[in-house]
């Protein structure tokens, strides 16, 4: 069963009898903001370290275009975890340990960077392998 940003549930299978495991990197907002934050704000990482996949959750405080970006420690673009515009909101988005290929990259230090309208941040972020 799959569970899309509304909160519905579709089935695999026409029975509603057959699971299925499927991984989806993407992000999600939240449910649980009544009125949405006040500020721009990319929070730690959870769990950091991690190993199979960590949780990286953000906060959108007026409509704006976002980037969510993991980078190595020398600066070099890994992989792009979201990006578009963003209404009001707190938001997760999911990193597994791997690049713009799919590819697993090594374990190591990396930067979590978000930008969004003129808001900069970074966290770090340690993947083990």
């Amino acid at each position: 069963m799959a569970v899309d940003n509304s909160g519905n549930e579709r089935w695999a299978s026409k029975t509603n009898s057959c699971l299925f495991v499927f991984t989806t990197i993407g992000s999600r907002k939240s449910k649980d903001e009544t009125y949405g934050p006040s500020r721009f704000y990319l929070h730690q990482n959870f769990p950091n370290p991690f190993n199979a996949e960590t949780r990286i959750r953000y906060d959108v405080a007026v409509y704006s275009p976002v980037e969510v970006t993991i980078y190595d420690i020398l600066g070099e673009k890994i992989k792009v975890l979201t990006s578009g515009n963003h209404s009001l909101g707190v938001y997760d988005t999911y990193w597994n340990g791997t690049d713009m290929n799919g590819t697993s990259v090594p374990g190591g230090m990396y930067l979590c960077q978000m930008n969004a309208r003129g808001f900069t941040s970074h966290k770090k972020v340690v993947l083990l392998r």
